[in-house]
């Protein structure tokens, strides 16, 4: 359920720090993540972790680039000294929620699935002690989130960085009662679920640390953690266990 989604993004810390483009770039990557889920008797799950970064000009293919989403194929259409802007488009946005997975009395739920989501993001250059602001709009059929981030890259030595990130991002009711809703009727065939509920706009806030490791020109090691508090409006949903979210995980990649 929804394994990769939350772990791709701090894989965004580690290659957004540049403000432009390159021409060319490729890299790819494997690792394993581990994270805590939200829903009822889901619990921590580990998983391999694949990621991807391709650069063409103003094109670019990227995993964990927009937040609960895992790929993005996206265009930058303005750049200057401090600011690039990109749309997006995310094949496989939102959470897939596996009803097998779930805790008994709450596994005879509808079907959670991806959604399609476009979308448009700014990397703006604050000129504030380096740090960089990371913005996005999101919409898709089953509803929006927006959000921003505030990172900063710190160079331990020649080889290692280490980057903290805050951030913070709205999610609107459509989008929240989609996937931590729960209608009349999926209540009354769980026995777990008392009553139907409705989910209303809400917010979840972050904490990211990532360090990168530079062995070689082509080759470096990622490790990442990170810790997500979503708000009552997740939080209240009788198919929600956990509104602390917590991920780990270590990866290597390759650039071409």
């Amino acid at each position: 359920m929804n394994k990769k989604i939350l772990l791709l993004g701090a894989f965004t810390l580690l290659t957004t720090a540049a403000t432009a483009m390159d021409d060319y770039k490729l890299s790819l990557g494997l690792g394993a993540a581990n994270q805590l889920s939200p829903y009822r008797g889901i619990g921590n799950t580990t998983a391999p972790l694949p990621t991807l970064d391709f650069q063409y000009n103003k094109f670019y293919i990227k995993t964990g680039d927009v937040k609960n989403s895992p790929l993005s194929i996206g265009y930058q259409v303005f750049q200057n000294q401090n600011i690039v802007v990109s749309t997006y488009v995310n094949p496989w946005g939102g959470y897939n929620a596996d009803r097998n997975e779930m805790e008994k009395g709450y596994d005879n739920l509808d079907k959670r699935s991806y959604q399609t989501e476009g979308g448009v993001k700014a990397l703006v250059n604050t000129g504030l002690n380096n740090i960089m602001l990371d913005l996005h709009g999101t919409v898709g059929e089953e509803g929006a989130h927006s959000g921003i981030a505030a990172f900063r890259a710190f160079s331990v030595n020649e080889k290692l960085v280490i980057i903290p990130k805050l951030s913070a991002t709205y999610f609107t009711g459509d989008y929240l009662d989609y996937y931590f809703g729960v209608s009349e009727n999926e209540a009354g065939r769980n026995t777990g679920i008392d009553s139907e509920y409705e989910a209303s706009g809400g917010f979840s806030f972050g904490f990211d640390l990532a360090a990168n490791y530079r062995y070689s020109q082509d080759l470096s090691f990622v490790a990442f953690a990170g810790v997500e508090k979503l708000s009552d409006e997740v939080k209240d949903s009788p198919i929600v266990e956990e509104d602390v979210l917590s991920k780990v995980g270590l990866a290597f990649n390759y650039s071409f």
